[in-house]
């Protein structure tokens, strides 16, 4: 009987930064340039559900970069910069609010389903027998199931070792939407920059009333970061962070750019 070859498949994001990014072989084109003004990104999910739709999402906005990984319809690994996971889809929906462009890339069920056990640093070791998951090699990488090379990539790397698939895919959602003010622009005012210096009263007088909590958010922000990925450091309740900014706009270190 003639053995199988496995399909070869190229980099789509060969020189990402991202180790899922550059594990995501190119797909056919199924959605191009959606962009919030005309997409509502939960209906979009909802509908790569209904269709149990396998391929590989990409957003990009203001040199921010995200990929997210789907599986019959369901989002399982997603990057963006450090994050993964639950992390990088919450920076996806910062992003789509921040009018990224997305596209999507249909791929095969079984490509996908080897490619969801990337994430962290690869296991320093060789595939065990009846592997599953992603083998990482020095001049290419293989995609296994059941101890069978299904896809093959030209991918050179410094990096070598395994990814395991997980024993059941682990889907990740989009979290709940924010309220309104949430996904307003906040800006520093002077009275906010002044409070990043501890020399001055304006940085004593913020920390003893707000705490160090509010010295952080005017960091992030200043750092132009995303809202939402503060909130998830923190593990600040939405509830939570509207009275924190609230006060902070009423007390003059923030303002709302509408």
């Amino acid at each position: 009987m003639t053995e199988v070859q496995p399909t070869l498949l190229q980099p789509m994001f060969k020189d990402s930064p991202l180790t899922l990014g550059r594990l995501l072989p190119a797909g056919k084109a199924a959605y191009l340039g959606l962009r919030s003004k005309f997409c509502d990104l939960r209906l979009f999910f909802s509908e790569l559900e209904e269709r149990e739709w396998s391929g590989h999402l990409y957003a990009t906005v203001e040199g921010w970069r995200a990929h997210v990984l789907m599986l019959e319809g369901k989002a399982v690994a997603a990057a963006c910069r450090e994050d993964e996971g639950e992390l990088a889809l919450s920076s996806v929906q910062d992003m789509w609010n921040a009018g990224a462009t997305l596209s999507g890339f249909r791929l095969e069920a079984e490509i996908a389903r080897a490619l969801t056990g990337v994430r962290g640093p690869a296991l320093p070791e060789s595939p065990p027998s009846g592997f599953s998951g992603v083998w990482m090699g020095s001049a290419q990488t293989e995609l296994w199931l059941e101890g069978r090379a299904v896809g093959r990539l030209v991918l050179p790397s410094s990096e070598q070792g395994i990814y395991p698939m997980p024993g059941e895919a682990r889907s990740i959602a989009l979290s709940e939407p924010l309220p309104r003010v949430l996904l307003i622009p906040h800006v520093l005012t002077l009275r906010g920059r002044d409070a990043l210096s501890p020399i001055t009263h304006t940085y004593a007088s913020l920390r003893r009333e707000l705490g160090g909590v509010a010295i952080g958010l005017l960091e992030h922000l200043r750092d132009s970061k995303p809202l939402n990925s503060y909130l998830t450091e923190q593990n600040l309740a939405p509830t939570e962070a509207v009275l924190l900014l609230g006060r902070m706009v009423e007390s003059g270190f923030l303002r709302l750019e509408e």
